[in-house]
């Protein structure tokens, strides 16, 4: 019994000390701690499932920032990691039969090789031309799902997905759960040493290779990380949730990152001209 104090005592005394030494973390925790209380308070399927699209694009949301806000990695072909995962995960699950637990972590391996894909090449750019090199890769996903109805769909999409859940409130659990989980993971990769040399790369790419760190091993980690975080929720908003997969809904993230980055400040767009230009 006096060991499981002593461990209870040692969780209180670390959370106290991370959590609740800052009012905005206290505020954040009081965030969620709401979010996983309101169905309590409304059981409206609508309201439900706003917010579970909401956890959903916050993820995603997060995944990018992952790689473009980290380590400066100005990414406009982010979209490809979610097409891909969802593709794979309802391909899988409607011509072999795997339940959805087993088909979304397929869906982020496949995710994971689409950024090493992606990374290997496009690495050896930077700034604007980084940004235009990813950009071809989801228009690239786009065309080959429209030449091979037969596979993928074509515009029509896939249909017959089989459900992760059997009700609204557990869909709402599943996402405000995954989004609360992943950011605790990126609150922990910032604070880390991983977190520290994303952020040297970002600032002076070239300072960080004189320092010794190798640059190059750490940007294509923060690729795959990006594409696993956006796996967790690309293959399940569409496969799960809308039950159908279609192009429509790839370029739709692919024109919401376009329609972000128009409105990026200019001071920001600047940095990232200058960046290309070293």
């Amino acid at each position: 019994m006096s060991v499981v104090t002593t461990y209870i005592s040692r969780i209180y005394k670390q959370f106290r000390g991370e959590v609740l030494v800052l009012p905005s973390r206290t505020v954040v925790l009081l965030f969620c701690l709401i979010l996983l209380l309101l169905p309590l308070a409304t059981s409206d399927g609508y309201t439900l499932r706003v917010l579970i699209l909401a956890s959903i694009f916050a993820i995603f949301a997060a995944s990018w920032d992952l790689l473009s806000g980290f380590t400066g990695q100005m990414n406009f072909g982010h979209a490809l990691f979610f097409g891909v995962a969802a593709y794979t995960s309802a391909l899988i699950n409607i011509n072999v039969g795997l339940p959805p637990p087993l088909t979304i972590p397929l869906g982020a391996l496949a995710a994971v090789l689409a950024g090493l894909v992606i990374g290997i090449p496009c690495l050896r750019l930077r700034g604007p031309y980084l940004a235009l090199a990813t950009l071809a890769f989801p228009l690239i996903l786009d065309g080959v799902v429209r030449a091979i109805p037969s596979v993928t769909g074509g515009e029509l999409g896939l249909s017959g997905i089989s459900p992760l859940s059997g009700s609204r409130m557990a869909d709402y659990y599943i996402a405000v759960g995954l989004m609360l989980a992943l950011g605790f993971v990126m609150w922990k990769i910032s604070n880390s040493k991983t977190g520290m040399v994303f952020h040297a790369i970002r600032e002076d790419e070239v300072t960080a290779r004189a320092s010794g760190i190798n640059t190059t091993r750490y940007k294509l980690l923060a690729f795959c990380l990006s594409g696993i975080m956006d796996e967790k929720d690309s293959a399940w908003v569409i496969d799960q949730i809308m039950g159908i997969q279609a192009p429509e809904a790839v370029k739709m993230i692919e024109k919401t990152m376009s329609n972000l980055l128009d409105e990026a400040p200019r001071p920001a767009r600047r940095r990232a001209s200058e960046g290309g230009d070293q």
